[in-house]
C-alpha cells in the first residue's frame, strides 16, 4: 500500500481507488436488491424497501441514483442490453437459431418480471432497440434461408411475438410461466412452412414504435 510522507496513512491515490471500489460494490448491492424486490413486489414498491433489502442507507441509495426512476431505468438498460447481447450471440453463431433465441430471451425477461414494463421506453433505449431489431432480422433471414420458418414473415413479426411474450410476463405474474410458453409454442407452430399464406399485411417498424410508445409496457 502506498503511504504518505508522514507515514502510516494511505496515500490519496490509494484512498481514491478504495472509494471507487466501495462505490462499485454498493451500486451492485443496490441493483441486486432492487431486482429482487421489484420481481417479488412490483416496480411500484418504494425505494425505502430497496434500501432495507440492500442493507444500505437511503443516503447511499441517493448518492448512486437520484431517484427511483433513475434506479429503474438502469435496471431496464441492463436487462435490455443483456437481451440484445443474447440476440447478437445467436447471430454470431452462424446457426439457424431464431426459435432458440425466442425461448432464451423470453426466459431472460421472465427472470426479471418487475422491470419488463420499462425496458422499451427508458431514456436512451433507442440504440439498444435498433440493435435488437437488426439482430432479429438477421436471425429471421437465416431461418427463412434454412427453410425452418415461412417465407412471408418480416422482422416486425419477430418483434411482435417478443412484445406479446413481454406483455404476458408483465401482466400474468403467477400464471406467466405457462402462459408465455404456450403462447410462444403456438406462435412458432404457426410460423412453420406448411399452411396457407398470411392474409393480413405485416406491421412496419413505425407501427412497432407506435405500439411500444403507447402501450405503457
Amino acid at each position: 500500500m502506498t503511504v504518505n510522507e508522514s507515514g502510516g496513512s494511505p496515500a490519496p491515490a490509494s484512498r481514491s481507488r478504495r472509494r471507487r471500489r466501495d462505490a462499485e460494490e454498493n451500486s451492485t448491492r443496490i441493483l441486486d436488491a432492487a431486482r429482487q424486490v421489484f420481481a417479488a413486489q412490483g416496480v411500484a414498491t418504494s425505494i425505502e424497501v430497496v434500501a432495507e433489502h440492500s442493507g444500505l442507507g437511503l443516503g447511499t441509495i441517493y448518492r448512486h441514483f437520484a431517484n427511483k426512476e433513475a434506479l429503474v431505468n438502469e435496471l431496464a438498460r441492463q436487462l435490455l442490453e443483456a437481451a440484445v447481447d443474447l440476440a447478437e450471440r445467436h447471430v454470431a453463431s452462424g446457426e439457424d437459431a431464431l426459435r432458440q433465441y425466442l425461448w432464451d430471451v423470453a426466459e431472460l425477461l421472465g427472470s426479471q418480471p418487475g422491470i419488463i414494463r420499462t425496458i422499451w421506453n427508458f431514456p436512451g433505449s433507442e440504440t439498444l432497440t435498433a440493435r435488437s431489431r437488426t439482430a432479429q432480422a438477421g436471425l429471421l433471414r437465416r431461418a427463412q434461408e434454412a427453410g425452418s420458418v415461412r417465407g412471408d414473415l418480416v422482422p416486425e413479426d419477430v418483434a411482435v411475438a417478443l412484445f406479446a411474450v413481454t406483455g404476458i410476463l408483465d401482466i400474468g405474474r403467477a400464471a406467466a410461466a405457462s402462459g408465455w410458453q404456450r403462447h410462444l409454442e403456438a406462435v412458432l407452430i404457426g410460423w412453420g412452412t406448411s399452411g396457407p399464406g398470411l392474409r393480413h399485411a405485416p406491421l412496419t417498424a413505425a407501427d412497432m414504435d407506435d405500439i411500444i410508445s403507447g402501450s405503457g409496457i
